[in-house]
C-alpha cells in the first residue's frame, strides 16, 4: 500500500489543511481586532481631547462668572 492509499495519511492531510485554514482565520480575526483597537484608541484620544476642551471652557466660564 502506498502512502496515498493510506487512510491515516488522508486524515492527516485533511487535518493539516483544516488547521491551516483555522490558523489563517485566526490571523485574520487578530488583524481585525488590532484594527478595531487602533480605531478605539483614536476615538478615545478624540473624546479625551474634546473632554479637556469642554472642561477648560467650563473653567473659564466659572472664573468669569465669579470675577
Amino acid at each position: 500500500m502506498s502512502n496515498g492509499d493510506c487512510p491515516v495519511a488522508a486524515i492527516n492531510t485533511a487535518s493539516i489543511d483544516y488547521l491551516k485554514t483555522e490558523v489563517a482565520d485566526m490571523g485574520s480575526r487578530l488583524r481585525r481586532t488590532e484594527i478595531d483597537m487602533a480605531t478605539l484608541k483614536t476615538r478615545m484620544g478624540g473624546y479625551a481631547a474634546a473632554g479637556a476642551f469642554i472642561a477648560s471652557v467650563l473653567v473659564q466660564v466659572i472664573f468669569k462668572l465669579m470675577g
